[in-house]
């Protein structure tokens, strides 16, 4: 990754306790994620072709 100079975009998702610390900080500070945009679901193709674009400033939320 770094002599070949390579990028990771994203993330996974981590242990059950770690979900739990990360609940409980946002709970306390009340620091939210930044969201985007809101689709419902059937525009699901919409938001994730602005996912692969890179459109997007922080999650887009899909609602059902």
């Amino acid at each position: 990754m770094f002599f070949l100079q390579l990028q990771v975009v994203g993330s996974t998702m981590g242990s059950r306790e770690e979900l739990s610390h990360l609940t409980e900080m946002l709970a306390r500070t009340g620091v939210r994620p930044t969201i985007d945009r809101v689709l419902p679901l059937t525009q699901a193709k919409e938001g994730f072709e602005a996912m692969a674009a890179g459109d997007q400033f922080g999650k887009i939320v899909f609602t059902v």
